[in-house]
């Protein structure tokens, strides 16, 4: 299983809990895209969950829940999971899932990291455009992030729509 977990994860950055009290410690007070579950390899695994469902800041992100035999897949999806995967595990499946919720981990990057900041930046052009905006940090995944901006005079928002236009991007 963990072969399979740590082929499709290769590139993202996982927190292993194997002991389930620090595992809900760490779910109250860190927010997390997803969550694998092995319900049925460790004792508290349907608490676990539960757990993230009733947290605050984990109540929408993504479950993956494997389960043997003694919690069923009616039983998983009742408590909350998103995807439910039977042992042995394929990783084919798991990719497949993966792959599948990654939208919706994207939507709660946009929902939860925010970050105000007033920008200032020149357009990288001929005519060096200074855009004087308010940014809302939305989501960042080093080095590249994702930000909205607001708040731009006429100049500035049609140089940046120009610019846009030029970069075929609208």
């Amino acid at each position: 299983m963990q072969q399979a977990v740590a082929q499709v994860f290769a590139r993202i950055d996982l927190h292993v809990q194997e002991d389930p009290i620090s595992a809900l410690e760490l779910i109250s007070r860190s927010h997390f895209d997803g969550f694998i579950v092995d319900c049925d390899g460790m004792k508290h695994g349907t608490e676990i969950i539960a757990g993230v469902r009733s947290s605050r800041a984990n109540r929408k992100s993504v479950i993956f829940t494997i389960v043997n035999g003694k919690t069923s897949f009616a039983t998983a999806m009742e408590l909350g999971s998103n995807f439910v995967l039977g042992k042995p595990l394929d990783a084919g499946r798991l990719s497949v899932y993966f792959k599948s919720s990654l939208h919706k981990m994207e939507t709660g990057h946009r929902r939860y990291f925010r970050y105000q900041l007033t920008l200032r930046f020149a357009l990288p052009s001929a005519q060096q455009t200074v855009i004087t905006a308010i940014a809302v940090l939305c989501w960042s995944r080093e080095p590249i992030f994702g930000m909205k901006l607001f708040g731009m005079d006429d100049q500035s928002r049609k140089a940046y729509a120009d610019w846009l236009s030029s970069m075929g991007l609208t």
